[in-house]
């Protein structure tokens, strides 16, 4: 899967992407399509973390988010956070109820 150049066509033109590194599955669905976190590049453009779906043989994708490294780092920040939170019984019903 790494470094495999693909080059796609979609209604808006051509689009190429690079996975450089594969990082891991966040979730995997019955439909064989998983949500993976990479490194990839887009269009040419320098290297990205990308956190999308991608069927089985990484031709197909659903939309994503890219992070530079400074966005991946402060995102990690706020997830550890919120997961380190000292008074969880304050956390609303609803959010306590996350899937």
């Amino acid at each position: 899967m790494a470094n495999q150049k693909i080059k796609r066509t979609n209604r808006f033109g051509g689009v190429t992407y690079n996975i450089v590194k594969h990082i891991g599955v966040v979730a995997k669905y019955k439909s064989g399509w998983s949500k993976e976190l990479n490194i990839v590049e887009w269009n040419d453009g320098p290297p990205k973390y990308d956190l999308r779906d991608w069927d089985t043989e990484h031709e197909n994708m659903g939309k994503g988010l890219t992070f530079v490294k400074s966005e991946a780092r402060e995102l990690c920040k706020l997830l550890e956070e919120s997961f380190d939170l000292e008074d969880i019984d304050k956390i609303p019903e609803k959010i306590d109820k996350m899937i």
